[in-house]
């Protein structure tokens, strides 16, 4: 069978976005959290260790949180996930906020947000499409690769941090978007 993107329909692409964009925002975290932190005074070996907790976190939940997906509710997972994830963004950035805390919530984030996401092409196509709905969906995360050098370039040029977190923030928040629109079509298309 042929690939063709335009027969997999919206909410594919819809969660194809949520792919990209969660992505982009999340593994971001771990790649410009620890230098973030040791500016912040912590020691590399400490800043390495608390971001690393999410790890942990997820691990634990990724189980439970499972248990509960289904095809009504991936995509407030998803929605919910991506909250967190931006909540985790934006408390960063306070020194007042311990970045264990954090990386609980980024943990929690990706509990949540990575099962669904690998889900929601199964419950969306049918079987024999879904060959084509992971491809795609794959393609997308690896698009959010292009994604997160802007990232770094935000660091680079402005020498802080805040517009990163921003910019990671905003990654998710497409993600969040693109899940509620999501909910909406599956639930007009009923």
């Amino acid at each position: 069978m042929p690939f063709r993107p335009q027969k997999l329909g919206l909410a594919l692409w819809l969660v194809a976005l949520m792919y990209l964009f969660y992505n982009a925002g999340s593994d971001s975290y771990y790649t410009f959290t620890p230098d973030y932190l040791v500016r912040r005074g912590y020691g590399l070996a400490r800043a390495s260790y608390l971001v690393s907790m999410y790890a942990w976190v997820a691990f634990a939940l990724k189980p439970l949180f499972a248990s509960f997906l289904n095809r009504r509710t991936a995509p407030y997972f998803v929605a919910i996930g991506s909250a967190a994830a931006i909540a985790a963004f934006v408390l960063l950035l306070p020194h007042t906020i311990h970045a264990y805390l954090v990386s609980i919530l980024v943990g929690i984030s990706i509990a949540l947000t990575m099962p669904s996401l690998i889900a929601l092409p199964a419950f969306i196509v049918s079987s024999k499409e879904t060959g084509q709905a992971y491809g795609l969906c794959q393609l997308f995360y690896s698009l959010g690769f292009f994604a997160q050098p802007l990232i770094g370039f935000s660091i680079d040029r402005t020498g802080q941090y805040y517009w990163a977190y921003a910019l990671m923030a905003v990654y998710c928040g497409v993600s969040l978007i693109s899940a509620v629109a999501l909910r909406i079509l599956r639930a007009s298309n009923r």
